[in-house]
């Protein structure tokens, strides 16, 4: 269970929303819209993928800049399948209208079976390169042989696949794993630019820690 900022247009304060990203062989996802209180039986919101294994959601920020929040969802079948990160638009559409992938205002897709997406870090990390949209980033600590990749791609809509991103930040080395967990790190030199973290994880299982400066994305 995660939580979203409010997907409702308007609102003061903004609501916080709940997501339930099912876990493996089912196909649904349901947003339950805030306040909540009580006992609460139905969804407000559902996700229909009727071509995926495994759906998980992720809150995605504001990256349209359209002053409600957006949703990212990770769909995968298979290693052998094309695996896909959906954006979807707020506000989003209530029961009985279901939303499915070809709703999606973004798609990001992965080809090459040997490049296949992380489920575990897919999300939004804040307005890296500071334009005033949020933007969207994915870990994938098993991208060539296990080198790893980390993409980001700065807040936009459209169709890409993987190797399209606007920044990216690669393993050196066979299962050096870059990627084995991105997260944001705040403004941590104060320079106005949120900064990213990203984790490797190698052959001789030492760790380390890189940091990218947002303010090497700005132009």
């Amino acid at each position: 269970m995660i939580g979203c900022d409010s997907l409702r247009p308007g609102g003061t304060p903004p609501q916080p929303d709940i997501s339930f990203a099912p876990i493996e062989d089912d196909d649904t996802i349901y947003i339950y819209l805030g306040p909540l209180e009580g006992d609460v039986t139905s969804p407000d919101i559902s996700f229909l993928f009727d071509d995926a294994y495994m759906v998980r959601s992720q809150p995605a920020g504001d990256p349209d800049n359209n002053g409600v929040d957006d949703v990212l969802v990770y769909t995968y079948f298979d290693v052998t399948t094309q695996n896909r990160a959906l954006l979807f638009a707020g506000p989003l559409p209530e029961l009985p209208d279901r939303i499915t992938s070809e709703d999606a205002v973004m798609v990001i897709y992965d080809d090459d079976a040997a490049d296949y997406f992380d489920t575990k870090y897919i999300n939004q990390p804040g307005d890296m390169d500071g334009d005033g949209l949020d933007d969207i980033l994915i870990a994938s600590s098993s991208a060539n042989y296990d080198a790893g990749t980390v993409s980001l791609f700065l807040g936009t809509s459209g169709i890409f696949e993987i190797t399209e991103a606007d920044v990216t930040i690669s393993g050196d080395a066979s299962a050096q794993r870059v990627g084995a967990a991105a997260s944001p790190a705040g403004d941590v030199d104060g320079d106005g630019y949120e900064d990213l973290l990203v984790r490797t994880d190698d052959r001789d299982d030492e760790r380390a820690t890189r940091r990218l400066r947002g303010n090497a994305l700005s132009s």
